[in-house]
C-alpha cells in the first residue's frame, strides 16, 4: 500500500511536472538561461571547468555539470533544461 501510494506521489509529480515543459512558461527566466549558458560553456570553451561560477551573483557548479552532461546526450535546448531541472525534482518527491 505504501509503495502505491509513492508510486501515485511520484506520477502526478512527473506529469504536472513535465507537462508542456517545452513551451510553458514562455522564454527562458534570468536563472534558467544562465544555468544553460554555463552548461553551454562546458561543453564548448576549452578549459571552462570552474569551481565556482562568479557571474550572476555566484553559483555553485554542480547543476551545470549535470546539464552539460544531458546536452550532450540530448542536444542543448530549452526542453532539454527545463527537463532536466524537472527530473531532478521528482526524484526528489522520490
Amino acid at each position: 500500500m505504501t509503495w502505491a501510494l509513492l508510486g501515485v506521489c511520484v506520477a502526478a509529480a512527473a506529469a504536472l511536472r513535465l507537462a508542456q515543459i517545452d513551451t510553458h512558461p514562455g522564454g527562458l527566466y534570468q536563472d534558467e538561461a544562465a544555468e544553460g549558458y554555463d552548461a553551454y560553456r562546458l561543453l564548448h570553451e576549452p578549459g571552462f571547468h570552474p569551481l565556482f561560477f562568479a557571474d550572476d551573483g555566484g553559483r555553485e557548479v554542480l547543476f551545470a555539470y549535470v546539464v552539460a552532461g544531458v546536452f550532450r546526450l540530448a542536444g542543448d535546448s530549452v526542453a532539454t533544461l527545463r527537463a532536466t531541472a524537472a527530473i531532478l525534482g521528482v526524484l526528489a518527491v522520490a
